[in-house]
């Protein structure tokens, strides 16, 4: 199943009209009048293009990878449930749904409705990631959204040791 791109989509829980737009190069652009809707509609799109990836992202950084791929991950799902990405995720969205009226957080939670509209959308068509897997993916919550982001941090933080390196030879050496 690919993304539809053209057309009406009905998307439960939007209070006003949406657009999604895309440029020449599939980019979606996409406008609302409230930030909830932006967000929902947000999510709703991001699952629509990147369920897999989402999905993916959410189970390594939660360790649960050998659910569906095997043993062949056991040692990733050891080291990231180690490493305590979910249970600080989980600690995150606590703290986030404690401040229900916060606008991030109400921001968030619609960015989590939209990926769970979709994933209800396509129950009976998934994306073929999740067809020759046979795996269906859970309702998405906001602490899988914190996952991610923590995920995405520690990713961007790999090269720190080279960071520090460099700095070290340029002030040894000198910037030439």
């Amino acid at each position: 199943a690919l993304a539809r791109t053209e057309g009406t989509i009905a998307v439960s829980g939007l209070k006003e009209e949406v657009r999604v737009f895309r440029d020449k190069w599939g980019v979606p652009h996409i406008y609302a009048s409230s930030p909830e809707d932006l967000f929902l509609a947000l999510g709703y799109t991001h699952a629509q293009e990147r369920l897999w990836q989402l999905e993916f992202n959410r189970r390594l950084a939660c360790g649960t990878l050998s659910e569906i791929v095997g043993e062949t991950t056991l040692d990733i799902d050891v080291f990231m449930r180690t490493a305590g990405l979910r249970r600080s995720a989980e600690g995150a969205a606590k703290l986030m749904e404690e401040d229900a009226d916060g606008p991030t957080q109400r921001m968030m939670m619609a960015y989590v409705r939209g990926i769970n509209r979709f994933i209800e959308a396509s129950a009976d068509n998934p994306p073929l990631e999740f067809a020759v897997l046979g795996w269906r993916p859970s309702e998405w919550k906001l602490a899988d959204t914190a996952a991610c982001g923590r995920l995405l941090a520690c990713e961007l933080s790999y090269n720190r040791c080279t960071d520090i390196l460099s700095c070290a030879l340029v002030e040894r050496l000198g910037e030439t």
